[in-house]
């Protein structure tokens, strides 16, 4: 990576550490930031470079518009916001809001720092933007997947323990302010420790935007802690209780199938083809989340614990990694449509009625321009015969 595009955000943005000599050099110095040497990264091919700035547009816009149709369905589809239905909606809403964050904010603003070395806005902005661009993208990061663990323990105490009270929407509207709280106060050091290194502001007037840890080596402990408790908090630990709560649902209905066939209301059948609908699309956002966010984890476990910093193509890979971040916050509204039938049905309406709208507006438009048409030819003179026959005769 070099010193004017370090590789930012998600899980956290961090930069490699600086040589030996020059921390001895910059000892007496209270705080030093982290960032690499210059001399080893390659340029990013041409076509890579076209190819994943068009996909990143093109998820931009897949995911503002996907998200927002989620919570337009969410909004006015009493279903999903039911207590039959433990509110499940709801958490779609706040997984696409954390989504929708990242389309608006994170994604046009690491675009134009990969690529120009500077921040929107200039440089009057850009220490704000330095600590709150990383700070967004963990928040949104901490809130989908706290979300979905949330969820998937829900569905899990329902059918488990099904005789047990549900939770109320008033605790669930608390459990996802605290779910959002928990994510910001993962995301708080990012905001402490992120800041414009002013000494790399020489350059074409670009800087770099670099974590203050401290001097080594307590600086170099709370780096690749941090790194390390994102990794548990954020990602091991959340998948792992997942992985455990849908292993036993699996075994519960199995179970209840053997103790119950031949003997099953129409009822029962419905109730268990619900639980396994929605656990199939639980099973799905999870794995787009652990597949999508595998190599940014790994790309800075390399970094901070390895020899990323030395590899010619790492600030190409890290590109790379937060594009599959952001296909991440993109697939999740389609895989709603494709994987949950109260989501296509909704989404089948919303479009016929803006195809309508549409063809409306269309009408509308010809009749006005036909209105106008005839306005005017009434009003504009036409051509008096006689004068004409005069002004020939003269």
């Amino acid at each position: 990576m070099t010193s004017t595009k370090p590789s930012p955000l998600s899980p956290k943005w961090n930069i490699s550490s600086v040589p030996a000599a020059l921390d001895l050099a910059m000892s007496n110095v209270t705080a030093t930031p982290m960032h690499s040497s210059p001399s080893l990264e390659e340029q990013e091919p041409f076509v890579s470079l076209v190819v994943r700035i068009t996909l990143s547009v093109l998820i931009l816009v897949l995911n503002v518009a996907g998200n927002i149709l989620v919570c337009l369905t969410v909004r006015r589809s009493r279903k999903l916001r039911s207590v039959r239905n433990f509110y499940y909606g709801l958490f779609l809403m706040s997984l696409a809001i954390a989504d929708i964050a990242v389309g608006f904010f994170c994604i046009p603003f690491i675009l134009v720092y990969y690529e120009t070395g500077k921040y929107p806005f200039g440089f009057f902005g850009s220490t704000a933007v330095c600590k709150l661009i990383p700070a967004l993208a963990l928040l949104c990061q901490g809130a989908s997947i706290f979300g979905l663990t949330s969820l998937t323990l829900q569905r899990f105490m329902g059918i488990v323990y099904p005789l047990k009270s549900r939770l109320t929407l008033r605790q669930v509207k608390f459990l996802l302010s605290l779910i959002w709280l928990c994510a910001f106060l993962s995301a708080l050091p990012q905001i402490v420790v992120m800041d414009v290194n002013r000494d790399a502001l020489a350059e074409d007037n670009k800087f770099i935007c670099d974590e203050f840890w401290g001097n080594p080596p307590q600086g170099t402990i709370l780096k690749e802690g941090y790194t390390l408790y994102l990794f548990i908090a954020e990602y091991f630990l959340p998948l792992v209780i997942i992985g455990i709560a849908y292993g036993k649902m699996a075994i519960v209905l199995y179970r209840r199938d053997e103790g119950l066939e031949g003997r099953k209301s129409n009822n029962a059948r419905k109730t268990k083809a619900n639980h396994k609908k929605f656990i199939r699309l639980l099973v799905v956002l999870i794995a787009s989340f652990a597949i999508c966010y595998l190599p940014n984890h790994v790309l800075f476990f390399w970094l901070d614990y390895g020899t990323g910093q030395q590899y010619p193509y790492f600030s190409i890979l890290m590109k790379y990694s937060h594009f599959f971040i952001w296909l991440n916050s993109c697939l999740n509204p389609y895989l709603y449509g494709a994987l949950d039938d109260c989501f296509r049905q909704s989404y089948k309406r919303m479009l016929r009625r803006c195809a309508r709208i549409e063809g409306k507006a269309r009408k509308t438009h010809a009749r006005l321009t036909r209105t106008l048409t005839n306005i005017y030819s009434v009003r504009t003179p036409s051509a008096d015969p006689e004068s004409m026959d005069i002004e020939t005769d003269n």
